[in-house]
């Protein structure tokens, strides 16, 4: 979900594990240096002591080694496969982190995904992201740098909101975690794919998304800075 799970590929490997009824000893994962990482295990129910950092243990002796198929690339092709998530993934995170209390008055309805100080502004950024911060907030948008929360926190927050507007990003990934019919636009440049919309509509969410004209020359693909109409921008989410 997702930076958090993210579209995650390694979580949902221990969906199919736990499927099998196999127990393990312990779980071998790529990496343990996030916060992010060791808190979604850990609401996993996996204990801390079970769990083998992949950067530290290069190399390991076991009786018995269990591993899994990749939960999303079938046919050998990463890219296309990419674009459409199995749907017991989503149930399946959907199941695991959701609790029915999340709705709460102290959490916006209207945010914003801020990646000004989440990601590398040498890469993809939104070039009038204060002017667009300044026009949202008129319009009830919290902007909200999703670095600052837990994933937990994460999960509460797009399961709350019932209007959703970010640059394309990891963070979208959490839109599994949003109620059926939450608002999303997604801001892209011209050379972005279509993984986030179809993702939303998976989880039956109301997609819309604003493609703007590369910014940036030494840039390609999605990795290029956008200017966002604004005029456009009020447009889209007047007449959602």
């Amino acid at each position: 979900l997702v930076k958090n799970p993210n579209l995650p590929v390694f979580i949902p490997k221990i969906g199919i594990l736990e499927k099998s009824k196999i127990k393990a000893d312990y779980y071998l994962v790529p990496s343990l240096s996030k916060k992010y990482q060791m808190e979604t295990l850990l609401k996993l129910k996996i204990s801390s002591k079970k769990l083998l950092d992949g950067r530290k243990f290069r190399h390991i002796v076991c009786d018995n080694l269990l591993t899994t198929d990749h939960p999303v690339v079938f046919n050998n092709d990463p890219t296309k496969s990419i674009l459409d998530i199995p749907i017991w993934i989503i149930e399946w995170h959907r199941k695991k982190f959701l609790s029915k209390n999340y709705s709460t008055k102290k959490l916006p309805k209207k945010i914003f995904m801020d990646r000004e100080k989440d990601s590398s502004l040498v890469n993809r950024k939104i070039i009038n992201n204060e002017e667009v911060k300044v026009f949202l907030k008129k319009y009830g948008f919290e902007s909200l740098s999703l670095s600052n929360y837990s994933f937990m926190d994460q999960v509460k927050i797009f399961n709350n909101a019932n209007f959703i507007i970010g640059l394309h990003g990891s963070g979208f990934a959490n839109m599994l975690f949003s109620k059926p019919g939450t608002k999303v636009i997604e801001i892209q440049s011209k050379n972005t794919g279509k993984l986030m919309l179809n993702l939303a509509k998976k989880c039956k969410l109301k997609y819309k998304r604003i493609i703007e004209k590369n910014e940036s020359s030494n840039l390609s693909y999605q990795n290029s800075h956008v200017r966002v109409n604004i005029t456009n921008l009020k447009k889209q989410i007047l007449f959602f």
